[in-house]
């Protein structure tokens, strides 16, 4: 693990484990921050999308953090957890030949509906709780980078008309209020 570089203020998680089959294996590193969204068939209130990435049986995909749109932020495991989220990447070589990016990998999973169109389908509070996500992260185990699912596996467009522009200044804004550790 790297180096504590910053503090920031609390963020209001709330628990929700995976079950076993949801999550597993062995932490490799902290590498990468991957964003995904749910491409949900409705817009709901995002618990149908949280039981599907934690508990229902025979999904078997999951993800460090689920964040509904109207927040709050779920955790859905702890760090050192290994989600299984992402399918074969694109990405180059990853260090000390592990074959998959899981291991490597924080990554938080967003409500939104595949008929979600355009920017202001992300409600700000979901973008803002994201960035936040990421700062902590980034504070806790260094700059790593933030990808998009579709980014790193050929097949996948999430997440969809994402405001990366609002997502940055806000990750920004958060780490500014943090204090450097040395």
């Amino acid at each position: 693990m790297a180096p504590l570089l910053y503090t920031l203020p609390n963020l209001t998680i709330v628990d929700h484990p995976a079950d076993s089959e949801h999550c597993g294996g062995t932490r490799a590193g902290y590498y990468y921050i991957f964003l995904h969204d749910t491409d949900t068939p409705t817009d709901g209130n995002g618990l149908d999308s949280l039981n599907f990435l934690s508990t229902q049986a025979g999904t078997k995909v999951s993800c460090t953090r689920y964040i509904p749109k109207k927040g709050p932020i779920y955790k859905l495991m702890p760090d050192s957890t290994v989600p299984w989220t992402n399918g074969a990447t694109v990405l180059e070589d990853l260090p000390f030949n592990v074959p998959g990016v899981n291991e490597w990998s924080l990554t938080i999973e967003m409500e939104h509906s595949r008929h979600d169109v355009g920017r202001a389908s992300w409600p700000f509070i979901q973008v803002q709780l994201c960035a936040w996500q990421c700062a902590e992260w980034q504070g806790l185990y260094g700059e790593l980078p933030i990808l998009s699912h579709a980014r790193v596996q050929a097949n996948r467009k999430d997440p969809r008309d994402f405001p990366w522009d609002i997502f940055y200044r806000e990750l920004d804004k958060r780490k500014r209020i943090g204090t450097r550790v040395y």
